[in-house]
């Protein structure tokens, strides 16, 4: 699978992802904070929350913020946590294998950015 493959749904429309400049991007994305606000809005009338979902099914892989509930494996995350909840013949949708845990946060994405660039001016260690 490609990541042509998967279908995104963009957080953004196509005219502030074409903004010309990081100012006028931010600029432009104020204007549709209006469209996120009624859509968290929307989810909480329900008892829910918003979140990136990312699914693979039927060989098929999708990401999308989506309103879920309390019944939902990511309603509770908070912070730099990850949850992969996985169904199957063993596991089904009622009861799926789900792990959780921390994912990497901002000090260990940059030390893994960091070690790819010593690694590809030759500064780190071979592998």
């Amino acid at each position: 699978m490609e990541l042509s493959d998967v279908q995104v749904e963009p957080l953004v429309s196509p005219e502030v992802a074409a903004a010309p400049s990081v100012e006028e991007f931010y600029q432009m994305l104020e204007k549709e904070d209006h469209v996120y606000e009624g859509r968290r809005a929307e989810a909480a009338a329900k008892g829910h929350v918003l979140r990136s979902i990312g699914t693979f099914e039927g060989g098929k892989a999708s990401v999308r913020l989506a309103s879920v509930g309390p019944e939902h494996p990511a309603y509770g995350l908070t912070g730099a946590n990850c949850v992969a909840a996985f169904t199957t013949e063993r596991y089904p949708s009622d009861s799926p294998l789900v792990i959780m845990g921390p994912g990497a946060g901002g000090a260990v994405t940059a030390a893994g950015v960091l070690s790819d660039i010593l690694l590809a001016s030759g500064l780190g260690p071979s592998l």
